[in-house]
């Protein structure tokens, strides 16, 4: 009943036995080794290289001592002849440098397309703007395509009101029911020509500056 308690106190002690009897060359290289280990972890903190350059560097090699390309680049041999590396060469200079130039490219490209990302959010909320904008602007000239002769209708907004509908460069896209302009009949497709009397340009921007410009009580005409 008390023997695996009693069996693991004589297992415990093997083991110190079996340390303690360790030959003392056997103990020495184990030393040695240890202390190799050691100055090897110092020299490459020295020479800035981490875990992860290392790792990188040792799946690389040197192409060329001359100008220093390696098969994993960035930096690719372009040498008319290329002067590889003899045997015993130490190439850590070399391999060190063309890891750190790969991490920075990584990192640069991570950069761009987290301000591609940024971009494009920012786009997306320019849009949802221009088209809040474009939605509570007022505005009175708007001119409807048609057919043959272009026909022009005019549809006057109080300041302040909520035009109601949506564009897309010039022309209108959607009209909300309930608004203004669905009560002055504004129609999808119509095609804004003039804004307070000036004309505008066929750009969803130009027809959204001037709608804003024309809510502005200054910049109304009588």
């Amino acid at each position: 009943e008390t023997q695996p308690p009693t069996r693991a106190r004589v297992d415990a002690a093997s083991n110190c036995q079996a340390r303690a009897a360790m030959p003392p060359k056997a103990k020495a290289d184990a030393k040695a080794a240890a202390a190799e280990k050691s100055a090897e972890k110092a020299a490459l903190a020295a020479l800035g290289i981490t875990p992860a350059l290392k790792k990188m560097m040792l799946l690389d090699a040197l192409a060329c001592v001359t100008c220093g390309g390696t098969t994993l680049g960035p930096a690719v041999c372009c040498c008319k002849q290329s002067n590889k590396p003899p045997a015993g060469f130490d190439a850590t200079d070399a391999l060190l440098a063309a890891a750190k130039a790969r991490v920075a490219l990584e990192k640069e490209a991570a950069r761009l397309v987290n301000a591609a990302q940024q971009s494009n959010v920012a786009n997306q909320r320019l849009k949802a703007k221009e088209e809040r904008v474009a939605a509570e602007s007022d505005f009175s000239v708007i001119h409807q395509q048609g057919t043959g002769d272009d026909l022009l209708i005019v549809a006057e907004f109080p300041q302040g009101a909520k035009l109601g509908f949506s564009v897309e460069k010039n022309a209108v896209t959607q009209v909300t029911v309930g608004t203004d302009a669905a009560a002055q009949g504004v129609k999808r497709g119509w095609v804004i020509e003039e804004i307070n009397g000036e004309p505008v340009e066929a750009s969803k921007a130009a027809v959204l500056r001037a709608a804003t410009v024309a809510m502005k009580p200054a910049s109304l005409q009588p």
